[in-house]
């Protein structure tokens, strides 16, 4: 489940009702509805994320995640206190912060979209390439230092 996330409330032909819940630490967000027919919008991470139509009943909205290993060096060296940022595709930050481990490893849990990363550490920053997220796999990705 994840927390945190703005839900919309929308006809099911897409007409915004002026309606919107965060989603709890359980990952739910409670609307009530008279009894008619609807669909909700999950905005996640610069992505939205749709249900099926529903009417009088709970839904889920699924978003099916992988995980991006972000794996920092210096000289062959894993490059441990990094600050790894997460961005969309189109360039925005996304709001996310990892700090790598002793390793040299940063991982960040992501839907299945493109993303890229910039890393600073030691007054430099070096920037990725997009990478695509695979649906329930580790993601690697090695940025050098040098």
């Amino acid at each position: 489940p994840l927390g945190g996330v703005s839900v919309y409330l929308f006809t099911p032909s897409g007409g915004y009702l002026g309606k919107s819940q965060v989603t709890d630490a359980a990952g739910r967000a409670v609307f009530n509805l008279p009894d008619q027919p609807y669909k909700v919008r999950a905005d996640y991470l610069g992505l939205q994320f749709w249900s099926a139509t529903f009417r009088s009943q709970n839904t889920t909205v699924e978003i099916n995640r992988g995980a991006a290993q972000v794996h920092v060096t210096r000289a062959g060296d894993d490059v441990s206190g990094a600050n790894v940022y997460l961005f969309g595709s189109g360039g925005s930050y996304l709001g996310q912060l990892k700090v790598t481990d002793t390793e040299g490893i940063a991982r960040f849990v992501l839907p299945i979209a493109s993303f890229k990363f910039r890393v600073d550490f030691g007054g430099v920053q070096r920037w990725s390439g997009m990478i695509d997220i695979t649906t329930g796999q580790e993601n690697p990705l090695d940025i050098g230092m040098d």
